[in-house]
């Protein structure tokens, strides 16, 4: 039986991101970057920066760092230690938004799967 999706379970689930060792919380902090980042316009992903206000993606002050993250994760599948804890500390703040889309109708969701690595998450490559 599938748990319930609940602002706290984000919560929960992106604050398991921070402790070191944690799969299923590293997961769903890349999953969050990068639904996220799938959002995004193409025009922000290109200037890799928040324009639009459109309450979805990255904050203004967020938007350059993570959107550049996002877009090297989703071309070479690996990030530096260092890109990972900053974007488990940052996403933190993006529950309702993630809450909000793990809720939405899935027709009202762009499919991120094509944008995901192939390989399980335990053969992401986490450079030191």
């Amino acid at each position: 039986m599938s748990q319930k999706i609940t602002h706290q379970s984000i919560k929960d689930l992106l604050a398991r991101g921070l402790k070191e060792n944690d799969l299923v919380g590293r997961t769903a902090v890349i999953r969050g970057l990068v639904r996220i980042y799938s959002l995004q316009t193409s025009t922000e992903k290109s200037v890799e920066n928040t324009i639009e206000w459109n309450k979805v993606g990255f904050t203004g002050f967020d938007g350059k760092i993570l959107t550049s993250i996002a877009g090297n994760f989703v071309q070479y599948h690996r990030l530096t230690m260092k890109q990972y804890m900053v974007v488990a500390k940052m996403i933190q703040k993006y529950w309702n938004q993630l809450y909000r889309i793990a809720t939405a109708k899935m027709e009202d969701i762009p499919d991120i799967e094509r944008l995901m690595p192939k390989t399980h998450p335990s053969e992401w490559v986490f450079i030191k």
